[in-house]
């Protein structure tokens, strides 16, 4: 580990030495040759292709080159131009991250940072990868496949955060910011129409309450079609892969002067989407060493589907209510800052799943409702003065409450009947209270101009309580308890070697906490896991050059990755069971570029390349198939390489407006798409998904219109292979090529 960091110090040594001088004679000639007045804004650059990009990454507001961490912004504008709708479409931009939608619910996605995550439907399972919205913690995989409209940005941060976004950030953040309200009136309009009949509406309307005082935001979306999956059981009908979905998001900004702000906003979505885009996977093509699938012995259903078809017999929706409030208020006392985030999110989900993916009951979830509590809490102090000491510090609560109810439906010739027999009903209930307190604190100080050093601290306390009723052991109820805590640090220097050139050093830890797993049919089964922690060593280097145009920032990392939690999913009669053991642990390194090249006002590339190495420590372990050293392994979503190619021509018409030409291609490498245990159908391939589009706006940008394509090579890629334990094998797949028109209008 000290050989990779040593390697990486050296090298941005050497280009620091290197490209200093010259970079201040740069400035030095631009100063005192800088045209003025009439000229000047002749041959500059339009600023707004250039603009700053602030972040809050640290709790504060700070320039996206100045945060000495590996982080992707993605505002608003972005979401517009490369037309992303739901969270998951971040993973093309961003490099070493996946967000891969999970099988087994329309509403929910399995997000992986640096190789870092895991793959889970089960509410009382915590992620390793946090989200947050507007500040507030997202604590279930549940919902968690968020529909970003009216979203002023994304922000990702890859490598632990354990310091200020704490617990379960072990891999890293991603925080979704709204768009608050102006203060002025306003109103914009969005609707557009794809491929396979989806339509897609979007609304915002603002307007000052009390002038200069309060002001109020209302956003809607609603979005209706899209499924692409041909049902052979149901004729050949389109029965899956689509959304019919709605929600809301209602601001408040209150500033009764400069000192004091508050935002209060309410968000609420429902979703009552059609099953996820699965078909049973190609057998003849998968069978390999490990044989059929029971399902092929037993029932005979084995025969090679087309690429978007499916045999499903039970294709019932996916009712899902979610929602929360969040109150962000600043007080700015001078000296110091003081901040309040109060939260409440809040899920009521109703899964109905056919898990064998066949035209037999084999094995199917109906009516897995899944309810779920969490308010928070947050206080903050941060530091305004300009001195050589600049701190965050403050204390954080949560309690967590879950209730699953999960009845199943088990085929009758699995259960020891006949394939005739109605399937066999089991049920299970499970509740759990989990409770989360820390305190922590991170301090900067500005050595010289040029240097600084942060150092920061949390301490974590958790206590979970679960009460479980078995599927197999109705009569019976458990009582389970876990109880952990831990104390995460970060240090790191930053050396601002000119005014666009940066290079960092840092060292942070992360904690994602333990807990029971009650999803076993057994009471004897129930076993507690142990949390994880990881260590992370960067070294990065961010530059801006030719008056800002061209950025260009490398970050590589190092993570040593304990205690990892792995995790399996097998069969019962309650229906889908994850079994869970804590692994010694894994080693991960790899490297992140992320840039950009204004290279006049109207052409402009982006771009972002990951390299990632992520591998199991050497361990014999029995995950439900048998003993087996994991080392051999792959990790599950770490595709060895992702990169992402933007580009942007922007036609001016004179006063007619302009048309922007853009296009971009974003590509995995081969990668594990599973749980923890490799199966014959489990490994997806290398592909690249080509987009593109041709927007038309008015002089006065009022008035939009667009014409976009997406996966225009049609390529034929998944998302999510499962092997059901040797059951069954079927797989998530990606939308094939789409069409659309998008026209917006702003008032």
């Amino acid at each position: 580990m000290r050989r990779h960091i040593a390697v990486l110090a050296g090298v941005i040594v050497i280009l620091s030495a290197v490209c200093r001088a010259p970079a201040l004679a740069e400035r030095s000639n631009e100063a005192a040759s800088e045209p003025t007045g009439a000229d000047n804004a002749s041959t500059s650059v339009d600023d707004s292709s250039v603009s700053e990009i602030i972040v809050t990454a640290r709790k504060r507001s700070e320039s996206l080159q100045r945060v000495p961490i590996s982080i992707t912004a993605v505002n608003d504008a972005l979401i517009e131009r490369n037309n992303i709708t739901r969270i998951d479409q971040v993973a093309n931009i961003a490099p070493n991250v996946m967000l891969a939608p999970n099988g087994a619910g329309a509403m929910l996605v399995n997000p992986y940072i640096r190789g870092v995550g895991y793959s889970s439907s089960e509410i009382t399972e915590d992620s390793p990868i946090a989200i947050s919205i507007d500040g507030v913690y997202v604590p279930t995989p549940a919902g968690n496949l968020l529909d970003l409209f009216d979203v002023q940005q994304v922000e990702v941060l890859r490598g632990p955060q354990g310091t200020l976004q704490g617990r379960n950030a072990t891999g890293g953040l991603i925080s979704v910011t709204s768009a608050r309200p102006t203060g002025d009136f306003g109103a914009k309009l969005e609707a557009s129409y794809e491929s396979f009949d989806r339509k897609k509406v979007k609304t915002a309307f603002e307007a000052p309450l009390i002038a200069g005082v309060l002001s109020a935001k209302l956003a809607n979306f609603f979005t209706d079609g899209g499924n692409f999956i041909h049902n052979i059981t149901y004729g050949g009908d389109r029965t899956s892969g689509g959304q019919h979905t709605w929600g809301g998001r209602l601001g408040f900004l209150f500033t009764p002067n400069s000192d004091f702000t508050a935002y209060l906003v309410f968000d609420y979505v429902d979703d009552n989407s059609p099953q996820p885009p699965l078909r049973l996977t190609s057998h003849a093509d998968t069978r390999g060493d490990e044989g059929p699938p029971l399902i092929c012995t037993l029932y005979g259903y084995c025969s090679t589907l087309g690429k978007y078809e499916t045999a499903a017999n039970y294709i019932a929706p996916q009712p899902s209510h979610n929602g929360g409030v969040a109150l962000n208020a600043d007080w700015n006392l001078g000296a110091v800052t003081l901040t309040s985030v109060t939260g409440y999110r809040i899920i009521d989900e109703v899964l109905n799943f056919d898990d064998d993916q066949t035209p037999a009951a084999i094995l199917e979830v109906k009516d897995r409702r899944t309810i779920a509590h969490a308010p928070s809490q947050e206080l903050r102090v941060a530091s305004n003065d300009k001195g050589p000491l600049s701190y965050v510090a403050g204390v954080y609560g949560s309690i967590y409450r879950t209730s699953v109810w999960q009845p199943a439906y088990l085929g009758a010739l699995l259960a020891g009947g006949k394939a005739t027999d109605p399937p066999v009903r089991s049920e299970g209930d499970r509740q759990q209270v989990a409770v989360s307190y820390a305190a922590f604190a991170q301090l900067t100080y500005h050595i010289t101009d040029q240097l600084s050093a942060t150092a920061g601290g949390r301490e974590t306390w958790d206590r979970k309580r679960v009460d479980v009723q078995p599927a197999s052991e109705p009569t019976s109820n458990g009582h389970f308890n876990a109880d952990f805590s831990k104390f995460t640090t970060e240090a790191g220097l930053d050396y601002n070697i000119t005014q666009d050139q940066m290079a960092y050093l840092h060292f942070t830890q992360g904690y994602r906490s333990g807990g029971v797993n009650g999803t076993p049919a057994l009471l004897s089964q129930i076993t507690d896991y142990q949390p994880e922690t990881l260590n992370s060593y960067e070294v990065g280097y961010k530059t801006q050059w030719l008056e800002r145009r061209l950025t260009a920032n490398i970050d590589y990392f190092y993570e040593d990755y304990k205690n990892i939690l792995l995790g399996a999913l097998t069969h019962d009669l309650s229906g889908t069971v994850s079994t869970l053991v804590n692994g010694r642990g894994s080693k991960i390194y790899g490297i992140e570029i992320e840039g950009g090249w204004h290279v006049t006002p109207e052409l402009t590339f982006t771009g972002t390349f990951g390299w990632l190495h992520a591998k199991y420590a050497s361990q014999m372990l029995d995950l439900g198939g048998g003993t087996v050293d994991i080392s051999t392994y792959p990790r599950p979503n770490s595709p060895k390489f992702s990169s992402y190619l933007g580009a942007d021509y922007a036609l001016p018409l004179g006063a007619n407006g302009s048309v922007t030409f853009s296009t971009d291609v974003s590509s995995k490498s081969a990668y594990l798409a599973t749980t923890t245990v490799p199966g014959p159908n489990a490994m997806q391939a290398g592909y690249a998904l080509l987009d593109g589009s041709i927007t038309y706006r008015t002089a006065n940008d009022r008035y939009t219109v667009a014409v976009y394509g997406q996966n225009l090579t049609n390529t034929y890629y998944t998302q999510q292979n499962e092997t059901g334990g040797g059951l069954f094998m079927w797989q998530e797949v990606g939308r094939p090529r789409t069409y659309g028109v998008r026209v917006g209008a702003k008032f």
